[in-house]
């Protein structure tokens, strides 16, 4: 059944995952050429394999392309490149991967697995565009797998799991998106008797998205009916074929301007910003013919122009580099264990005598137990951290509330294993225990020395209250920019919060600020904005 499959499709490639073969076990189709990835650890009574990745490529398409294998070490990964002697403009990289599910007595290690694959990635990216596709065992529901350059995701699959939410995180430290429900006709990818659901994909990096073409998911009905099988179909698998075709044609264009898009130059704000004695001195002189401009407004207007130019002038250029994120506790001793971990597991696994590889496997099982170890550290260490950073936001609520609802212990989207704190005792606290234990907390800390309100009621702005008419004091100054909210656009002059909020220019602020409240009159640039009109939809 699954030759006349191959027969009636013709595909140049076959991208195949859960093949279930054993040691040097092959799959064997006339024409086509067998590239394996078999399981290499197996139970010592299994009777058959289990999991296992390959790929069938066409002889036709090997008399046009070289095919090596990037790396195929990793149980169910087999990473290929495909080039056509042009360099690295007319290379491919195809990663075929099968992620086991998360009731599996394989699927604990999904996390680990998907970092992997992440520094993978990052690996091969320079050899050219990267196809990854299989079956990932991730229902990603309506969670927001959008990056930068892809349009709009539709979802038919609204059910997600834990597997799902570490997927979708992959996809966003890549910069890679799904090609499902971007393009082409969408399906359920896995149709059984307990239900439908979406959990095979293909992934492509945001620049390569117009490579693919045609894209499509055929469930096996489909394929039936397509085929026109004759006599009783007996079985129909649960999995969906999903194909599409790559635009070789117009890949040496696209990789070269998508090779300038991803160099471009972006400015950040650097750690000593506007610390240097020279900017120091310019800005402080922009403050004394602040406090001399009396009511010229074009005297006002020319000091806030050469400030912006002052503070555009701190900022530093940096490339954009994408696919190089980890996860923020993953440090580079955590990597060299793991290195040493996967040297251990290959000597464990390579070995031949059975006294030796005995030894090699309790080696294997120690440096496992060591990491696994440092890794548990590394996690409480980073949520130690977080609990540190909760306290020191204390005097900014919009900080402390975002901060709040970035480790998920309020509305938003939950994840599992977030949110630990201890308590006063030492015991480690976590989900509705460790809100209740932050509520307490802030209880005791923002009430502390009573209520300050007057309550002594009256007009605030008659009688003796002459306060409305003082001039802006330097820590009102100071609590502004620390409310203001980060990494967003812009006005006209492009001066960020991230920029405005240095506290070199405090000073500066607090005088501007009391020059307009004296005078009625404000920068003129303050009064451009830009306007953009959004239709709205019927």
């Amino acid at each position: 059944a699954r030759a006349e499959v191959i027969n009636f499709y013709r595909p140049d490639v076959i991208a195949l995952v859960e093949t279930w073969l054993k040691g040097e076990e092959e799959i064997v189709v006339e024409g086509y050429r067998w590239f394996v990835c078999n399981r290499r650890t197996l139970h010592r009574k299994a009777v058959r394999g289990s999991g296992g990745v390959g790929v069938l490529i066409r002889e036709e398409v090997l008399k046009e392309y070289a095919v090596e294998v990037l790396d195929s070490d990793v149980d169910d990964a087999l990473w290929l490149r495909l080039s056509n002697g042009e360099g690295e403009e007319g290379s491919l990289v195809l990663a075929v991967c099968y992620l086991p599910p998360e009731t599996s007595s394989r699927g604990m290690g999904g996390e680990e697995t998907l970092q992997s694959w992440a520094e993978q990635v990052a690996k091969y990216r320079s050899l050219g565009p990267i196809i990854m596709c299989g079956d990932f065992n991730a229902r990603c529901g309506m969670l927001e797998t959008e990056c930068e350059g892809l349009p709009n995701r539709k979802v038919i699959d609204e059910v997600k799991n834990n597997q799902g939410e570490m997927f979708v995180d992959l996809l966003r430290s890549v910069n890679m998106g799904v090609v499902n429900g971007r393009k082409g006709k969408d399906a359920f990818t896995c149709v059984s008797g307990k239900g439908c659901s979406v959990v095979d994909y293909c992934i492509v990096g945001a620049e390569y998205f117009d490579l693919i073409d045609n894209f499509r998911v055929v469930t096996t009905l489909e394929c039936i009916d397509e085929m026109r099988c004759k006599g009783d179909v007996t079985r129909v698998p649960d999995h969906s074929l999903i194909q599409w075709e790559i635009v070789v044609g117009s890949m040496e264009v696209k990789v070269e301007e998508e090779a300038q898009q991803v160099g471009k130059i972006r400015k950040i704000v650097p750690e000593n910003y506007l610390q240097k004695e020279e900017e120091r001195s310019e800005i402080k002189k922009l403050t004394s013919r602040v406090m001399q401009a009396g009511a010229s407004q074009k005297e006002i207007d020319d000091v806030y122009e050469e400030l912006v130019e002052v503070t555009k002038r701190g900022l530093v250029e940096v490339s954009r580099k994408k696919g190089e994120r980890r996860q923020p506790w993953f440090s580079r001793e955590l990597a060299k264990l793991r290195k040493v971990l996967h040297d251990s597991e290959k000597e464990w696994l390579n070995c031949d005598s059975k006294e030796t590889k005995r030894e090699k496997r309790k080696e294997y099982v120690e440096k496992r137990r060591k990491y696994k170890k440092a890794v548990c550290r590394a996690k409480r260490k980073f949520d130690e951290g977080k609990q540190v950073r909760l306290e020191k936001l204390i005097t900014s609520p919009r900080k402390w509330w975002a901060e709040v609802r970035k480790l998920g212990l309020i509305g938003g989207k939950k994840k599992d294993m977030t949110g630990r704190v201890y308590d006063e005792g030492g015991v480690m606290r976590q989900g509705k225990e460790a809100v209740e234990v932050w509520r307490s907390y802030f209880e005791k800390v923002l009430n502390e020395g009573g209520n300050s309100v007057d309550q002594g009621g009256g007009d605030v702005l008659g009688g003796e209250s002459s306060w409305i008419d003082e001039g802006i004091t330097r820590e009102e100054v100071e609590q502004a920019l620390g409310k203001l909210k980060r990494r967003a656009a812009p006005g006209t002059d492009g001066l960020t919060a991230e920029m405005v909020s240095s506290k070199e220019l405090v000073d500066f602020w607090h005088h501007l600020f009391n020059w307009c409240w004296t005078n009625g009159m404000i920068p003129t640039e303050w009064r451009r904005s830009v306007i953009v009109p959004i239709p709205k939809k019927k």
